[in-house]
């Protein structure tokens, strides 16, 4: 239950340290699924395509799961 600032934070913590971990792990697949793709594309552009694309969209998991955790401390200051 969420009764004072203090646990409202706590909450939010946690909510965001679980979803920054969600994101690392999926960007990691992507990463390792883009590497598979790539080494086994035997020169096909269409694969080697979907791969780059694979390796963006982790970066892209990547950024949110930072701005995630900046979000946050964001919301410390303006709370404390």
């Amino acid at each position: 239950n969420v009764k004072t600032v203090g646990n409202f934070q706590t909450l939010l913590q946690s909510i965001v340290g679980w979803v920054q971990v969600f994101f690392y792990i999926i960007a990691t697949l992507f990463i390792i699924l883009a590497a598979y793709d790539y080494l086994t594309s035997g020169g096909s552009e269409e694969k080697v395509k979907a791969a780059k694309q694979r390796v963006i969209y982790a970066i892209v998991a990547i950024a949110v799961a930072v701005i995630a955790g900046g979000v946050v401390r964001l919301v410390q200051t303006f709370i404390d």
